[in-house]
């Protein structure tokens, strides 16, 4: 083997194992089920799943307690919204900050949302949730395409 050879394969390994060190470095904010897959695959470890669904609802596929991504965290929607008197407006920094800081994210968290994937105002919710993190500072996020229906 020369050296230039030799020298192409150095970079080949270092390359890969560079885009192997951050497993969201090559996501995109909607991830397709089959992608969330493959990364839970290889980094289950270093990804926090934030499940939105309700822990119990009468329709299995809207209750995390009737079955979930393993490892997944349940947080449900409600947790992210705002007060009673106005459920649009955005939860106070120090409510934020203990709700995030209580699932175990931190701004480095690689975070997928994960909705119920049965209607338009799902994604809806999705969508509030990775903003309210984004808000927070984290800045690895994505959500899944069609929910956990897909």
């Amino acid at each position: 083997m020369n050296i230039r050879s030799l020298f192409s394969t150095l970079l080949l390994v270092l390359a890969s194992s560079f885009a192997f060190a951050n497993p969201v470095s090559s996501w995109k904010p909607l991830l397709s089920a089959n992608e969330l897959n493959q990364i839970l695959q290889a980094h289950s470890e270093a990804v926090a799943i934030i499940d939105i669904r309700p822990p119990n609802a009468p329709d299995p596929d809207s209750s995390y307690n009737a079955g979930h991504i393993p490892g997944a965290l349940s947080s449900p929607y409600g947790n992210w919204r705002g007060p009673a008197e106005n459920p649009g407006k955005f939860l106070s920094q120090s409510q934020l900050t203990t709700l995030v800081q209580g699932l175990g994210l931190t701004a480095d968290t690689p975070t997928v949302v994960l909705h119920k994937g049965n209607s338009y105002s799902d994604f809806g919710a999705a969508a509030r949730v990775y903003w309210t993190l984004k808000t927070a500072g984290l800045r690895q996020l994505a959500v899944v395409d069609g929910g956990f229906l897909a």
